[in-house]
């Protein structure tokens, strides 16, 4: 038999929180890059001399100053805090899942592992917002763009790193819970597992078709030639439903 179907708490908060405690940092790259662009700026109203350089100079500066305000020690601790609370809220649904309390599963090493990795990520957000920026502005130069249109320009690129910055958020978060459930299972002797959706509309029509699928945890589900588990694939939000046997065949749709 299988344990009455609950559904687990997905970490939508967990990635709110992720994106809140960023939001200095690229409060901060946006403010940065506006200021060093008008101090470069040699004319009122107009974006650059004929030495498009100096923006690109500016752009440097930007680049050095950030990395001394937000070194990876302090980006570290924006993240780690939400990383152990993600490993909590994996816990915490795999003992709703199953009826068995679960604790500890993470180590230290793993989620320092998973805060590493979202640093870099973290790192590739302003990478791009820069390299967005410089071009902005050398095309800006071309046509002889004024400041207020360029600046005006800077804060949609700002808006674009923060929807980046979400994604990477809520895929991340997603991650981590899909593996600390997976491993917390894993522990409990748990063998197999059903491929559930949120049921919602924002579940995506191939993963749709998953729910309902059995497959052994060790292996994971077939899926255009390899190999998935649930929330495993960018911005998945699907679980694994545990199937717990007690001697009797669980009914299910069908297996891979």
């Amino acid at each position: 038999m299988r344990v009455a179907r609950v559904t687990p708490v997905h970490p939508d908060r967990m990635a709110e929180m992720y994106l809140r405690r960023l939001r200095p940092y690229l409060t901060e790259l946006h403010r940065l890059t506006t200021a060093c662009l008008e101090r470069a700026a040699a004319i009122s109203g107009i974006i650059m001399d004929s030495n498009s350089a100096r923006a690109s100079d500016a752009l440097d500066g930007v680049k050095s100053a950030m990395s001394y305000s937000w070194p990876p020690k302090r980006l570290a601790g924006v993240v780690r805090h939400v990383g152990v609370e993600t490993v909590k809220l994996g816990e915490r649904n795999v003992s709703r899942l199953t009826g068995i309390e679960v604790r500890g599963v993470a180590s230290q090493e793993a989620v320092s592992d998973w805060v590493g990795v979202n640093v870099d990520l973290i790192r590739t957000v302003e990478d791009r917002y820069l390299s967005q920026v410089r071009d902005l502005v050398s095309e800006g130069f071309e046509s002889g763009d004024r400041w207020e249109s360029i600046s005006k320009k800077l804060q949609e690129r700002a808006d674009v790193s923060r929807s980046n910055a979400d994604r990477i958020a809520r895929d991340q978060c997603s991650k981590l819970n899909a593996e600390v459930s997976r491993e917390a299972m894993e522990r409990l002797g748990v063998k197999r597992c059903i491929w559930r959706t949120m049921g919602d509309s924002r579940v995506r029509d191939e993963h749709a078709e998953l729910d309902g699928v059995e497959y052994d945890i060790g292996e994971g589900v077939m899926f255009e030639g390899g190999r998935i588990w649930p929330g495993s694939e960018i911005q998945c939000r699907c679980y694994a439903e545990p199937v717990i046997e007690f001697g009797v065949e669980p009914e299910k749709k069908n297996q891979r």
